[in-house]
């Protein structure tokens, strides 16, 4: 026989040798998968975890934005109704004022006519003088009423409502 055959027998022999070397290989293959399945366990078990987690989140992240979205239509209501009493307010304010220049307005032209008469009196002759004492006393007296008034409403003017 020469080198290059090989019988049966020893075909058989290499086999077994083979087989010895790779039994040692399978239990380490098998120790192996079992550790990788005990991983495989553990990272689906934290996969989980993590989407649970996430999922938590998310959850509260919409929960804190619905909050978020009442309160921020709460003070956008109560904003819109403050401006409304506030532009009420003013709108009476306005009101107020508008007739109290008015009227001093009024008061204004009524001691221009008088203090006009006044002025026409005082030209009148001496003798006239007697006569219309009583009415220039009257009109002074009225003069000092108005002027009163005119003082009071400015002052008023200046108040804000009670």
């Amino acid at each position: 026989m020469t080198k290059k055959e090989i019988t049966n027998e020893d075909l058989a022999k290499k086999i077994d040798a083979q087989g010895k070397k790779s039994d040692g290989h399978d239990q380490k293959f098998e120790v192996l998968a079992k550790k990788l399945d005990g991983h495989d366990k553990n990272f689906k078990k934290l996969t989980n975890e993590i989407e649970s987690l996430a999922r938590s989140v998310a959850l509260g992240f919409e929960k804190t934005n619905e909050k978020i979205d009442n309160v921020d239509a709460k003070l956008s209501a109560r904003i819109d109704e403050v401006e409304h009493e506030m532009k009420q307010g003013f709108a009476s304010v306005d009101r107020r004022f508008d007739h109290l220049e008015s009227k001093i307005a009024k008061i204004e032209v009524e001691i221009k006519d008088i203090k006009t008469s006044l002025a026409r009196l005082a030209k009148r002759t001496i003798e006239d003088d007697d006569i219309f004492v009583d009415d220039i006393v009257l009109m002074q007296k009225r003069i000092t009423v108005l002027e009163k008034q005119v003082a009071a409403l400015k002052a008023s003017k200046l108040q804000p409502n009670s």
